[in-house]
C-alpha cells in the first residue's frame, strides 16, 4: 500500500506537476484525500493505495465507495495543493 505522500514525492521528483487534492462532499463533514496530476491529457485523479484513476466532477457523485461515505455522495469541492507552491 502506497502512501499520499509517497506518491507526491516520487511524481515531484519525476518533474511531474502533481498535488494533495481533498475532495468535499455535499452535506458531510467528510473529505477524502487523493492525487492530482496534470499530464499530456488534462487534470487527472489517482488513489493513492490502490494506483486507480478516479474521473471526479464537481456536481457527481464520488466514483468510489469508501468507509463513511454513502454511495452517490455529490463532490461538492476540490481543493488542491499543488507540489510547485
Amino acid at each position: 500500500m502506497t502512501s499520499l505522500n509517497e506518491v507526491i514525492r516520487v511524481a515531484t521528483e519525476r518533474r511531474m506537476r502533481c498535488g494533495y487534492a481533498v475532495i468535499k462532499f455535499s452535506g458531510m463533514d467528510t473529505a477524502r484525500a487523493i492525487v492530482a496530476i496534470e499530464t499530456y491529457h488534462g487534470l487527472q485523479y489517482f488513489e493513492p493505495q490502490s494506483g486507480d484513476e478516479q474521473h471526479i466532477l464537481i456536481g457527481r457523485p464520488y466514483p468510489t465507495q469508501f468507509s463513511g461515505v454513502p454511495d452517490n455522495t455529490v463532490v461538492s469541492h476540490i481543493e488542491i495543493t499543488w507540489n510547485d507552491q
